[in-house]
């Protein structure tokens, strides 16, 4: 049985060490800002007699970091409520917020302009602007296929694994945007079969 007097020792001991723990600190509200020089595209579709430019940018990975949404229609007001709706979205990607929170929250949304969508492949038709904006951001950077009203023309297989090794494959990822091609990298790349490609560097 052990003395008080140990006792007091080993739990001063235990104190001491507690005390010696740092705590990790880890920078909260973090934002990670777009490079000055950046990859995306700019899809142009029309909502009714609206016409909608949603602009992307990416960050170097692919990953969405900013969106911008033109209209010709809409008048000052109306436009101006757009551009600060895309900043504050894109701020929101920028601080973490991840673009699927975005998505479920705006998909479905229903005011005018609604109806027929002319211009994008993939997406038919719309409830509003930001439901259609949203649904194609969602198909292009998340690969929600399910929200589409055409199949994809591509293999929606996966192929990071499978070609992981592959230089030309990653060259291409690196100045390609991802939502352009809608992540179907080796589907948009022309048939190299019979050109060398020498990736080595020169001496």
């Amino acid at each position: 049985m052990s003395s008080p007097i140990s006792k007091k020792t080993n739990d001063s001991r235990n104190q001491n060490i507690v005390n010696d723990v740092k705590p990790i600190k880890v920078k909260d509200n973090a934002r990670f800002k777009m490079p000055d020089r950046r990859k995306g595209y700019i899809q142009k579709a029309q909502i009714g007699d609206h016409k909608v430019y949603l602009h992307t940018g990416e960050y170097d990975d692919g990953k969405i970091g900013e969106i911008f949404i033109d209209t010709n229609k809409e008048g000052e007001l109306v436009k101006a409520m757009m551009n600060n709706f895309a900043i504050a979205i894109s701020l929101g990607l920028q601080y973490g917020v991840p673009l699927d929170e975005y998505v479920d929250a705006f998909i479905d949304t229903k005011f005018e302009p609604s109806g027929n969508v002319l211009g994008n492949d993939r997406i038919l038709s719309a409830s509003s602007i930001l439901d259609y904006v949203f649904r194609e951001l969602a198909i292009s950077y998340l690969g929600k296929e399910e929200l589409a009203h055409t199949p994809s023309i591509a293999n929606t297989k996966d192929i990071t694994s499978e070609n992981a090794d592959d230089k030309f494959l990653k060259i291409v990822k690196n100045i390609t945007s991802k939502g352009f091609v809608r992540s179907n990298y080796e589907e948009k790349l022309v048939d190299l079969s019979d050109v060398r490609i020498n990736l080595k560097s020169k001496n």
